[in-house]
């Protein structure tokens, strides 16, 4: 469905959250599951200066001296387009914590991570005869290198930075996930191994280790690893959540059911794990499980990730207004929840409700979210029922090469097209959205556009 974003159920394996201070700077792709932490929620827009330099000494009062929360905080302001803020608080984390990057080589793994090689080259060529001893530099360099797949280059780059800091864990994580990702699967695992014995309280190693004896099959090895990241910290999700957590990515439902199942066993009063049992059986089309599991969890209208989860249930039943009202409880009490805010904006454009705030909220998700490809989808839509044709059909026509089966995206770039005047490729994508889903609750409307000359 058209720009849905269903983040409640963990959808990747992402560095933010597990070991961040091995993870940031040196490793963009895969890397540690958590369900519970996610990159700092510090947010603040359309602010003046003053305001802008208040709140962040405000946060930054109440991280107290922690780099890797610093570290954190710089990169959620130069998310929101404040780099000047990001790369001061880069330097004063990475002045705190050796494997963290200063702010000119961060600028580097932002790019990267946001797909622009070519401005990433550019970021490492200012950077590189001011550091040239910087570890982090050298991975800066493997990575581009990653990033254009000159291997050699890459793995000269992670021997270099190995080299110059031996000791550093985040370094040889670094270049572990470099001889995993390209077949050397003996030597990532002497890497990561070598950096659990450096840093044992670090979870990232372990996390490495327990991801590739999932890969491979040996589970028992793979959950004695996930418990050293567990520890003997109760706030910590247990390591059959984790365990689950690579079988939902591995799609494998049944399996992440039973271990999910057994983490509730461990914690039995832990609501985001009850949350998680009923996500898997949705996907397993048990509905009505799922929502015996969910609607006592959302009783007092407080617990995001079960309101967010019920809503996207009955939606797909077809209760398209309780499943509003459960997304406006959670913007209620965090307006910058980027799941509700998309997901209903996408919503009111199906219900053909409130289109001005249906496209304030698409906007708002896009300031949240940047631009992911499930927030330009719900945008284009927004723009369509909006009434704005020409902005719609910009962004829709790149949303439907990305997603040509996904109806609402045909349907809304159909009806742009078609008020243009443009009817034959308005047809076209009107004709395909009904192939798609044939039960099109618009079908009525797409009937008229199509009789129109």
């Amino acid at each position: 469905m058209s720009g849905k974003i269903l983040r409640a159920v963990w959808q990747g394996i992402k560095a933010a959250g597990v070991g961040v201070a091995l993870c940031s700077g040196g490793i963009s792709a895969t890397c540690c599951a958590s369900i519970y932490v996610d990159l700092t929620a510090f947010h603040i827009s359309d602010a003046t200066p003053e305001d802008l330099e208040r709140a962040i000494s405000e946060e930054t009062a109440r991280i107290g001296g922690d780099p890797v929360a610093l570290h954190d905080l710089g990169t959620a302001l130069y998310r929101q387009k404040h780099p000047k803020q990001a790369r001061r608080l880069w330097d004063q984390a990475a002045a705190k914590h050796p494997d963290l990057a200063v702010g000119d080589i961060e600028v580097v793994f932002e790019l990267l991570e946001a797909s622009d090689v070519p401005g990433a080259e550019e970021a490492l060529a200012a950077v590189r005869d001011k550091r040239p001893n910087d570890p982090h530099l050298h991975l800066a360099i493997g990575q581009v290198a990653m990033a254009r797949r000159e291997l050699e280059t890459a793995r000269a780059a992670y021997d270099k930075a190995n080299e110059l800091a031996p000791k550093s864990a985040m370094v040889l994580l670094t270049r572990g996930r470099f001889r995993q990702e390209t077949g050397d699967m003996a030597g990532a695992r002497e890497d990561f191994q070598a950096a659990t014995s450096l840093a044992p309280d670090q979870t990232a190693g372990w996390m490495y280790l327990a991801m590739q004896d999932f890969r491979s099959g040996d589970i028992p090895r793979c959950l004695t690893s996930l418990k050293r990241v567990e520890g003997d910290q109760s706030k910590l999700p247990p390591a059959e959540a984790r365990l689950a957590d690579f079988y939902l990515e591995a799609r494998d439902y049944p399996g992440a059911y039973r271990w999910y199942a057994a983490a509730v066993a461990r914690k039995p009063s832990d609501p985001l794990l009850r949350t998680r049992v009923a996500q898997v059986l949705m996907l397993l089309q048990r509905p009505d499980d799922a929502r015996k599991i969910l609607r006592p969890l959302c009783q007092d209208g407080k617990f995001v990730s079960a309101l967010i989860a019920l809503a996207q249930l009955e939606e797909t039943a077809g209760d398209f207004k309780t499943a509003a009202s459960l997304l406006e409880q959670v913007l209620a009490q965090d307006e910058n929840n980027l799941v509700a805010t998309n997901n209903l904006a996408m919503l009111l454009v199906q219900t053909q409700q409130t289109p001005e705030r249906a496209l304030e909220l698409a906007e708002r998700a896009q300031q949240l979210g940047g631009s992911q490809p499930e927030l330009q989808s719900t945008y284009g839509c927004a723009l369509s029922h909006a009434g704005q044709p020409e902005k719609a059909v910009e962004i829709l026509s790149q949303a439907v090469r990305r997603e040509p089966n996904d109806p609402w995206i045909r349907y809304c770039l159909g009806m742009s097209l078609a008020k243009l005047g443009r009817q034959a490729e308005a047809t076209e994508h009107l004709t395909a959205c009904i192939l798609l889903d044939g039960k099109f609750p618009l079908r009525s409307t797409i009937e008229a556009a199509r009789r129109a000359k």
